[in-house]
């Protein structure tokens, strides 16, 4: 098992669909059949765990079906714990 195979495990388990920037201004994010498709470790301290969202109009003229958007980790916290309460193991900051 590597750390890629370890963060795609977390992610399912809490409800994500992927990973964002947390800028907000900044549109880059990858789903799980993609992840980190960049391996810049410099880009990757700076994602966050994520939900796939519409895309915006700006989004749709670049040719995006699919955009991600930092997940609210307390909401899907409930949600992976009720579903999976054997499971679940709580997000660490």
């Amino acid at each position: 098992m590597n750390a890629r195979t370890i963060l795609i495990e977390w992610l399912q388990a809490h409800n994500c669909d992927g990973l964002c920037y947390e800028r907000t201004n900044d549109s880059c994010g990858c789903g799980l059949d993609d992840l980190m498709p960049c391996l810049d470790p410099r880009n990757l301290s700076e994602c966050v765990p994520a939900v796939k969202v519409e895309p915006d109009a700006e989004q749709q003229a670049e040719g995006c079906t699919v955009a991600y958007a930092p997940a609210n980790l307390g909401a899907l916290c409930v949600l992976a714990r009720e579903r999976n309460p054997q499971t679940w193991n709580a997000p660490q900051n």
